[in-house]
C-alpha cells in the first residue's frame, strides 16, 4: 500500500461507536421486519444474495466474517455470497433482480445509474479503494507529479488516468495492463497499476523493493459500496437496512477484533487465497484504514457521506463519463445506515 500514515485518532473507540450503532440498528430491524420477501426454509429467515464483483479475497472478508459469526442470522437473514469475476456484470445482475445486493467500486455504480440502470447505493464496505500504483524504491515516486514523462502499465480506460492527467497536469504514457509481474520485476524503472493490498506482496516475495501510491490520495477517491435495485429498496427497506448493518458489523469485527473466522471462510470459498497473502492484505487494510477511513474527515465504518458522493459525481461529469446529470440524493440513500451525518 501507499507510503503514508493517516494517523487516525482513537481508533478503537471509533470502532466501538460504530459497533454500538450497528447493534442498535440490527435490534430494531429484527423487531420490525414486515417485508413480503420470500423466506428461507431454515428458520424463516429472509433469503438474499450478494453478488460480488470478483472472486473471494481478503478485502471482502467482512461479509464472510458476518456470515461465519452469525451476524446475518442475527439480523433475520440467510445470505448467499455469490463470487464474481472479470466477465460477471454485477450491476446488471442486481438491476435485473438476479441478486438483491451487489458490491463494487462506487463510481461504477454512478456511471451505471447515469446510463439507465435502476440502482441505488445503500452502504459502504471500504471508505477508500485499494487501487494504486507500485514502483521500485530504487526510483521512488514521492507524489503524483513525479509521473510526468513516465510510462505506466495501467488500464487505458481507467477514469483515474484521465483524472490524474487533468488534475495534476502530468503527461505519461500507458502500456496495456496485464496481471503478469515479469515486466515490473525485470525493470526497476517500471511503474504498474495494482491493488496495494496484493501485488506489492507478490513482487516483494520475488525480490523487488516496492513502494506504492494510493490513487485515493490524488483526490480520485470513490467508496467501495453496497448497492441494490431501487425496486428492492422500495419494497424491502427493512431487509436492506438489516443487511447493510450486519455487513458493516462484519467488517468492524474483521478489522478490529478476530479476523480468523472471515479469513478461514474466504480461504474455503477461494482456495487460491493463501494464508500469507491474506495476512499481508489484512495488515495493509489496517495500516491504510480502508474500512474506517479518516475520523477527522467524518469517516467511520459504513458511513456514506453526501458530499463525497457529490464530489465523485462532479469528477465523473467533468471527465465526460456520465450518461446524464446526477444528484447525490438520487443515486444514494443516506438514511440506511445510522451514522451518516449531513
Amino acid at each position: 500500500m501507499t507510503q503514508w500514515d493517516m494517523r487516525i485518532p482513537d481508533r478503537r473507540s471509533l470502532f466501538a461507536v460504530a459497533a454500538a450503532c450497528v447493534a442498535t440498528l440490527l435490534f430494531f430491524c429484527g423487531c420490525s421486519r414486515k417485508e413480503n420477501a420470500s423466506k428461507a426454509a431454515n428458520g424463516g429467515l429472509t433469503h438474499v444474495r450478494l453478488q460480488m464483483d470478483w472472486t473471494p479475497e481478503t478485502e471482502y472478508g467482512g461479509y464472510y466474517e458476518a456470515q461465519a459469526l452469525g451476524f446475518y442470522r442475527d439480523a433475520g437473514l440467510q445470505v448467499d455470497l455469490v463470487p464474481g469475476g472479470p466477465s460477471v456484470p454485477t450491476s446488471d445482475i442486481v438491476a435485473l433482480g438476479r441478486a438483491e445486493f451487489g458490491m463494487t467500486d462506487g463510481n461504477m455504480v454512478l456511471v451505471a445509474i447515469s446510463r439507465g440502470l435502476p440502482l441505488v447505493i445503500v452502504g459502504v464496505e471500504l471508505q477508500h479503494n485499494p487501487q494504486g500504483l507500485m514502483f521500485h524504491k530504487e526510483h521512488p515516486l514521492s507524489n503524483f507529479e513525479d509521473l510526468q514523462g513516465k510510462t505506466i502499465m495501467a488500464g487505458a480506460g481507467s477514469a483515474w488516468v484521465d483524472y490524474l492527467r487533468r488534475s495534476r497536469h502530468v503527461n505519461f504514457d500507458l502500456l496495456p495492463l496485464t496481471e503478469d509481474l515479469t515486466s515490473f520485476l525485470n525493470d526497476d524503472h517500471f511503474i504498474q497499476q495494482c491493488f496495494v493490498t496484493q501485488e506489492p506482496y507478490s513482487a516483494e516475495q520475488k525480490g523487488a523493493h516496492v513502494g506504492t501510491l494510493l490513487i485515493a490520495d490524488s483526490g480520485y477517491d470513490p467508496y467501495r459500496v453496497i448497492f441494490t435495485s431501487r425496486d428492492y429498496l422500495e419494497k424491502h427497506r427493512d431487509v436492506v437496512r438489516a443487511f447493510v448493518a450486519a455487513s458493516v458489523r462484519g467488517f468492524v469485527d474483521f478489522i478490529d477484533r478476530d479476523p480468523k473466522p472471515g479469513l478461514d471462510a474466504v480461504e474455503k470459498a477461494n482456495p487460491m487465497m493463501k494464508p500469507d497473502v491474506m495476512a499481508y492484505s489484512l495488515a495493509a487494510m489496517k495500516h491504510l484504514h480502508l474500512v474506517e477511513g479518516n475520523a477527522a474527515a467524518g469517516e467511520r465504518p459504513g458511513v456514506l457521506k453526501r458530499e463525497r458522493i457529490a464530489s465523485q459525481i462532479k469528477i465523473l461529469g467533468d471527465l465526460g463519463l456520465l450518461g446524464r446529470k446526477l444528484t447525490a440524493d438520487e443515486v444514494a440513500d443516506f438514511k440506511i445506515f445510522p451514522l451518516e451525518s449531513r
